[in-house]
């Protein structure tokens, strides 16, 4: 006796299953074979706007600005200054990518539409930071 037949019982076998059944005939003419239509078509796949050295450029001197604005909003006013410099940074960069909302392509200008209601959004959110350090400042 081991210790799997404390732990473990014994199961008894499970009973055979029906074969599986054979699908019905189909009565009526043939199905005529696939088209490649509209839907059917291969997916383009799309083309990278620059290239990735670019883009790694871009994404480097975004963390430099927000680095710089981290630290000037955190000399200029504290905690809350260095939260308004690191909003604002990223509302300025949503706000340079919404060039593209004169452009042709749809989805470019969805793209741009997003960044200006988001530039929007925490541009409204760096003023209430900033506005909050100025008063923490002044009431030291």
């Amino acid at each position: 006796m081991d210790f799997d037949d404390f732990a473990f019982q014994q199961q008894p076998p499970a009973p055979a299953e029906a074969p599986p059944r054979a699908a019905p005939e189909r009565a009526g003419p043939p199905l005529p074979p696939l088209q490649q239509g509209p839907a059917l078509r291969p997916l383009s796949h799309a083309k990278p706007s620059r290239a990735p050295v670019a883009a790694r450029a871009r994404a480097g001197l975004g963390v430099l600005a927000a680095a710089a604005g981290a630290g000037l909003g955190g000399i200029l006013g504290g905690p809350w200054g260095m939260a308004a410099g690191l909003t604002g940074v990223g509302a300025l960069r949503n706000l340079y990518r919404t060039q593209g909302i004169a452009s042709s392509d749809p989805s470019e200008q969805s793209d741009a539409a997003r960044s200006a209601a988001l530039a929007l959004v925490g541009g409204a959110i760096a003023v209430y930071l900033g506005y909050k350090a100025f008063s923490t400042k002044e009431s030291r």
